[in-house]
């Protein structure tokens, strides 16, 4: 939209180059305004947002019982062929690799539930900037009292 090609033809007159120059930038906000448009159609609003974290973290526990029921019965599968085949190390190394994957399953969708619930809420983030503002306000206060003690100032007079 912004180019006028290889050069072949261009703008011979003033006014030509004129237009050139008003289509190129016309092509660019037309093209900018139609990824603005796409990128607002694509985006959550807050409530859908909100809604879609909900469903993921419904699903991530759904997910996360199922893993639990397949670690549980590796578990006992592991435990049976250890009492029923002691000395068949095959067998044994078999569902103990089982019983490992499945665990390892369990950690990972359990991991990815954590960090659903690790999200921070707008109340969270600026009650931590509130808190960082302070600690700021008495690192600056204690700077301040040092110097007004090296220069010789009392601190009544820095407060007014």
């Amino acid at each position: 939209m912004t180019t006028v090609g290889y050069g072949d033809f261009f703008p011979k007159s003033n006014i030509g180059r004129f237009v050139g120059i008003l289509i190129a930038f016309w092509g660019v906000a037309f093209v900018s305004l139609f990824v603005v448009t796409l990128t607002n159609l694509l985006l959550f609003e807050n409530g859908e947002e909100k809604s879609f974290i909900l469903l993921q973290r419904l699903k991530s526990k759904d997910e996360l019982k199922k893993e639990a029921v397949n670690v549980m019965t590796a578990a006992y599968r592991q435990k049976v062929v250890k009492r029923e085949h002691p000395n068949d190390i095959k067998k044994n190394i078999n569902a103990v690799r089982n019983f490992r994957g499945y665990m390892l399953k369990f950690q990972a969708i359990s991991r990815s539930i954590r960090g659903n619930y690790e999200t921070e809420t707008d109340a969270d983030r600026i009650k931590r900037d509130l808190e960082d503002l302070r600690e700021d306000v008495d690192f600056i206060k204690d700077n301040l009292s040092q110097i007004c003690k090296s220069i010789g100032i009392e601190e009544k007079e820095t407060e007014k």
